[in-house]
């Protein structure tokens, strides 16, 4: 890793900037041997995963239990770990190589409060595990209208459902009306999220021309937190079979 990211990490993070700067590493190098990201390199992985999963810090940190649903390559679950160390995180994929991959992760790193689970959140909803999470967050796993169905079961009342989320957040929540009154949930709270570019080109080390790239893209995206807080229990009927929640009647 190049010094212009090791500092980036330190910009970021500095309490816990050597594990961050273990999983980035390493979170590229699995990549390069198994598709568990489309963001490998180096770069994409400290701006795209990293700098993008410390924005959910505030609503994790004082949590007993949280799930990251569609976890894929372990973010923003295996950052949000490593900066709350008294905090359960079970990180969650239907797809076990994504999994293995990411509890090989956690263990390496020292992060004894992660568990890995194979699981389908359809399923894991209406288990053992519905209403077991004070948080649940997901990233890029679906639509809002799928996302809310899949996650709000699995959190326990007064609990937050928290989605990131691009420009087309308005369009989505919209869509998602019906199924969010359904499952009992009224609108969320939305937060702008932004990075600033000047504080990484300041730095000593200077980037290379793909990690001035990475950075500017990432800093020019639109980017949204939705923090939903659930008032009631979710109606014993959701999660429906993904079948049916993917035909969005």
């Amino acid at each position: 890793m190049t010094d212009f990211l090791r500092a980036s990490i330190e910009v970021l993070c500095p309490e816990r900037a050597e594990v961050l700067t273990a999983l980035a590493l390493r979170t590229a190098e699995t990549a390069t041997r198994m598709n568990i990201t489309a963001r490998k390199s180096e770069a994409e992985v400290v701006f795209y995963h990293v700098a993008d999963s410390l924005s959910l810090l505030p609503d994790v940190r004082g949590a007993r239990r949280v799930c990251d649903v569609g976890t894929g390559g372990g973010f923003p679950g295996l950052v949000l770990a490593a900066l709350c160390p008294e905090t359960e995180f079970v990180l969650m994929d239907a797809t076990q190589k994504k999994v293995r991959a990411v509890a090989e992760t956690a263990a390496a790193l020292g992060l004894n409060n992660v568990t890995g689970l194979c699981a389908r959140a359809e399923e894991a909803g209406q288990d053992k595990w519905r209403e077991k999470f004070d948080v649940v967050v997901s990233r890029a796993l679906a639509a809002l209208p799928m996302l809310s169905e899949l996650c709000l079961p699995l959190l326990r009342v007064g609990g937050r459902f928290v989605s990131m989320k691009g420009p087309r957040y308005a369009e989505e929540l919209a869509d998602a009306k019906a199924i969010l009154q359904k499952l009992g949930q009224s609108a969320p709270l939305v937060r702008t999220e932004t990075l600033d570019k000047n504080a990484f080109l300041t730095l000593s080390a200077e980037p290379t021309e793909e990690e001035l790239c990475a950075l500017t893209s990432f800093c020019e995206m639109e980017r949204y937190t939705l923090v939903f807080e659930k008032k009631r229990p979710t109606p014993r009927t959701y999660p429906r079979p993904f079948a049916q929640i993917r035909r969005g009647n």
